[in-house]
């Protein structure tokens, strides 16, 4: 399952095994545009990769995901995410920092 939340997502968590992964430098908005290293997002994604193809979690929580998604190329972090969380069922994704309509290609529950 996948959820896009700008709002509280502990109670999304609430007694799950949990992963949490962030951005290492915060976007900081200036007039409209923000700031970040193109890095961060990379190695938030490198990250995620490892959390999903672990196992050990029930549950990951990416904070700053559209920092992923403005670093990356978009259709390798959605077909990935994808393609792995089909083999992860289980798995229960939050994607924070990003509106539902920014990825309509994710079954986003």
């Amino acid at each position: 399952m996948i959820v896009a939340t700008k709002g509280d997502w502990s109670a999304l968590v609430q007694g799950l095994k949990t992963g949490y992964l962030a951005c290492g430098q915060a976007p900081v908005p200036m007039a409209g545009v923000k700031r970040f290293r193109e890095t961060d997002g990379r190695r938030l994604f490198e990250s995620l990769k490892r959390y999903v193809s672990s196992g050990d979690f029930q549950a990951i929580v990416v904070i700053g995901f559209d920092i992923v998604l403005a670093s990356c190329d978009r259709s390798e972090v959605l077909g990935w995410i994808d393609d792995h969380l089909a083999q992860e069922p289980g798995t229960r994704l939050v994607l924070c920092g990003v509106d539902a309509q920014d990825v309509p290609e994710l079954n986003i529950c």
